[in-house]
């Protein structure tokens, strides 16, 4: 089990933050812990419309950091109480890539797009 695990690190899902949420704003909300890339280890999944679905996917340091982001579950980013998962790395690729709805992420098929350090993009 511990060879699969090494395989296949653990990530951080997010579920229920607002539309408007940028990577900045879940850095800050994650604070305690380390993401790999700073604001570019955030995935924001958008929907077939390319529009935020309130749903990202965190890549963390350290399994250390995992454990600090995975006791933010239900605290609040803004009026929204936001849900932490583990998750797998094989599950963010095969979503970032509108993979099979037969894992164990059922949330709808997505596309991602990456946080950078700036605001979400603005579609302009």
């Amino acid at each position: 089990m511990a060879d699969t695990m090494k395989n296949d690190p653990s990530v951080i899902k997010i579920r229920g933050m607002p539309y408007e949420a940028t990577a900045m704003e879940v850095c800050r909300f994650f604070r305690d812990c380390e993401i790999v890339g700073g604001p570019n280890g955030i995935y924001f999944c958008l929907n077939e419309k390319g529009l935020p679905t309130g749903e990202a996917f965190i890549e963390m340091e350290a399994q250390t950091d995992i454990d600090k982001a995975l006791e933010k579950h239900k605290e609040m980013m803004g009026k929204r109480y936001i849900e932490v998962f583990e998750s797998r790395l094989s599950v963010m690729d095969k979503m970032k890539k509108g993979g099979d709805r037969g894992d164990r992420d059922r949330s709808p098929r997505e596309r991602f797009r990456r946080g950078s350090s700036g605001e979400r993009d603005g579609g302009g």
